[in-house]
């Protein structure tokens, strides 16, 4: 009988299990339990989940066989950036893409980018491919730290390679024509009538074949010669070795690295004492710094807005350190008048103010408006040069603004080899002192000019209401000039021959080999993973590759992995996680 109830009562557990084991698959696929999300996209294979992927061309999908015989499916992609759309079912923290590929024409770099809410796209990088670096001789050693390559040359294999390339050709003549006159004198013995049958031409033949054996058996010992047998050991083992005790800039090469950052201003010392820039300035302006060690970056601004023209007036600051990698950003809203009232407001002062530093050079962007006067700065630091331009603005025509200052001539230090100078009223009209040259203003909104300046030249400026503009550094103060080029290393890309350096270090992503396609791959952190929370919730990407279509390259993609990654679901926060999306579920 029990028999006959077993079948009954498995179709009952089966019912009874089948809504649980539904719920459990709907819970997970919409709340991800286990925090990973792994898409799979082929571009031949049309996808629910990724969109839009297209460069901005007509589809060219391409099939072709590969060693085994199977058929190997990819895009081909002509221009760029190559777009693609990821539809998640929830938010996610960050996303790692792998990109399958061929790069058959050397594009040297490969970036992926996400879309941020302001539609830039933040990016990252993939891969990159150089000549110069993918072809190092054996006497580079090469050592790694993540993406983080150094050679170094070993210059006792360098020497004795350069000294056994010019040793080779030598030998080998030699070796030919003393092989070219013994076949000549064998010939010669024979005589040219030889009957092709006889024992004598076996013999001939058996005597040429013994001389290019020989031949063969000393090319290749002066072959093996010809290798380099020194193998010195390389200076440094770790690459913080390297960047705690740098060499000589003249001996490092870089490539898509900022030595800069490790290396020091030569006989630098803090003042200790506040610098203040009572000369006021206009609008926008950029100024480079000095931080020395265990020093404080300390700017205060004190400002005034003229509200002589329409719209918003916000005075931001933003610092940058010398690789260009921004450190932080204050601001000052509006004064709240956006008309061309020209009320002037009360003064309102910013500070800006970074401590623990890495020593270098820093970049202070100041983003403003001509209607934002800059009255004056003062600063912790003393090596203070303001970057391609200056806007003096002492002058009586801003006594609405200078209130009872004491207007003088102003004297500017430039490092420029040219300049030009240009006034927006007529009574600041004047001649300017540049070095022993005059420089005369005689017309409004005229920019004049002075060329093939040298050294440091002093601008004096009589009347100043005056915008100038050069190739070089500004400052108020001989003293606060330095030297720009300390740290300037020269670019791989620059180098004419790379063995006249003994360092090369370079931030140089690699792609791993699988077959005849290689894989690359870049991270997405949460920072940056913004998620389009339309119809449905949408991660926008691109595949950048810089210069592709401008140098006639193509790229081959044959698949992307998307994965996107999010804390799992434990027992402990399973049901307020799962009641938390059943209540948005439910607010739909």
């Amino acid at each position: 009988m029990d028999e006959h109830h077993i079948p009954l009562r498995a179709v009952k557990i089966i019912l009874w299990l089948a809504p649980i084991v539904l719920f459990v698959w709907l819970v997970d696929k919409h709340l991800v339990l286990g925090g990973t999300l792994k898409i799979v996209y082929h571009p031949n294979q049309p996808s629910l989940l990724v969109r839009n992927f297209a460069s901005k061309e007509p589809d060219k999908l391409i099939g072709t066989k590969n060693i085994s015989g199977n058929i190997d499916y990819f895009q081909l992609i002509t221009t760029n950036p190559t777009y693609f759309d990821v539809k998640v079912p929830r938010p996610f923290k960050s996303a790692n893409v792998i990109l399958t590929y061929q790069n058959p024409n050397g594009q040297p770099v490969t970036r992926l980018g996400a879309k941020l809410p302001s539609g830039a796209y933040h990016l990252e990088n993939m891969a990159f491919q150089n000549a110069t670096l993918d072809n190092l001789p054996d006497y580079w050693d090469k050592i790694s730290q993540g993406d983080i390559v150094l050679w170094q040359k070993d210059n006792a294999r360098y020497r004795e390679t350069l000294e056994k390339k010019k040793a080779f050709p030598v030998q080998k003549k030699k070796l030919d024509d003393a092989r070219t006159q013994t076949l000549v004198n064998i010939e010669k013995n024979y005589g040219p009538s030889v009957n092709l049958n006889s024992e004598r031409m076996q013999a001939m033949l058996t005597e040429q074949q013994i001389v290019e054996a020989r031949y063969q058996d000393t090319l290749e010992k002066i072959t093996e010669e010809s290798v380099p047998t020194i193998r010195s050991k390389p200076l440094y083992s770790t690459i913080e070795e390297f960047t705690s005790n740098i060499p000589a800039i003249s001996k490092i090469a870089e490539y898509n690295y900022n030595v800069a950052k490790y290396i020091h201003l030569p006989g630098y010392q803090p003042s200790g004492q506040e610098t203040i820039i009572n000369k006021s300035i206009r609008g926008a302006h950029e100024i480079d710094t000095y931080i020395g060690k265990n020093e404080n970056l300390n700017f205060l601004f004190n400002i005034q807005d003229s509200n002589r023209h329409d719209g918003p007036d916000v005075f931001s600051v933003s610092i940058e350190d010398s690789g260009g990698v921004a450190v932080g950003e204050e601001k000052l809203p509006d004064d709240g008048d956006t008309q061309a009232s020209s009320i002037v407001t009360q003064e309102r002062s910013l500070k800006v103010f970074r401590e623990n530093l890495p020593e270098g050079v820093y970049k202070i962007k100041i983003n403003a408006p001509d209607d934002i006067f800059i009255k004056n700065i003062s600063t912790a630091q003393h090596l203070i040069v303001f970057k391609g331009n200056i806007y003096l603005t002492d002058s009586k025509a801003y006594k609405d603004i200078l209130g009872e200052k004491v207007l003088t001539p102003t004297t500017v230090y430039t490092t420029s080899t040219k300049i030009s100078a240009q006034t927006s009223h007529p009574e600041s009209l004047q001649t300017l002192k540049v070095g022993r040259l005059d420089l005369r203003l005689t017309a409004i909104n005229s920019p004049a000019q002075i060329n093939n300046l040298t050294g440091v030249t002093a601008i004096v400026s009589p009347g100043n209401d005056v915008y100038i503009q050069g190739d070089g550094f500004f400052a108020l103060d001989k003293s606060q000039i330095f030297n720009q080029d300390y740290a300037s290393v020269a670019q791989v890309d620059s180098v004419e021959h790379i063995d006249d350096y003994d360092y090369i270090i370079a931030d140089y992503p690699q792609p791993r080999t699988e077959g005849d396609w290689l894989v690359a791959d870049a991270t997405i952190e949460p920072q940056y993973l913004y998620l389009d929370k339309g119809k449905d919730i949408l991660a926008h990407f691109i595949i950048d590759f810089p210069g592709l279509p401008e140098h006639n390259r193509t790229m081959k993609i044959k698949e992307l992995t998307i994965t996107f990654h999010k804390d799992p679901i434990t027992i402990k926060n399973f049901f307020p996680k799962l009641s938390s999306w059943l209540t948005r579920q439910l607010r739909k």
